[in-house]
């Protein structure tokens, strides 16, 4: 360790002299000088930030509910499930709805099938 001290000490110097993080305010990353320059040179657009899509609607049934439904879909995850996947015990109500089409009307709507029951 004493051979040494000199590294350690050129070490602490040359973290105490590099540029420290540069914070703006507000919601901005914290980024430091070399990464702006490299971003900078780089020019590549960011992209913007897209607020969440609005809900689907309800799903109108394809034929008139008689019995159990075909399928359950979960408007939070954007999934459809069995009804007697486990899956659905675990899901909130407010996020339930439930299906009585075909499996294709429900990947056509945006849902997609679970990992679980594989419907």
């Amino acid at each position: 360790m004493k051979k040494y001290w000199w590294v350690i000490l050129i070490l602490l110097v040359l973290a105490w002299l590099a540029p420290s993080p540069v914070k703006s305010i507000g919601a901005a990353p914290v980024t430091t000088y070399a990464a702006e320059s490299r971003a900078a040179s780089t020019a590549a657009p960011n992209p913007v930030s897209t607020p969440r899509q609005t809900p689907k609607p309800t799903p109108a049934p394809t034929k008139a509910p008689s019995g159990d439904p075909t399928y359950i879909l979960n408007t939070n995850t954007d999934k459809f499930h069995y009804p007697w996947c486990s899956s659905v015990d675990d899901m909130k109500e407010k996020n339930k709805r439930e299906f009585y089409g075909t499996r294709d009307e429900a990947i056509e709507m945006g849902y997609v099938p679970c990992k679980r029951c594989n419907p």
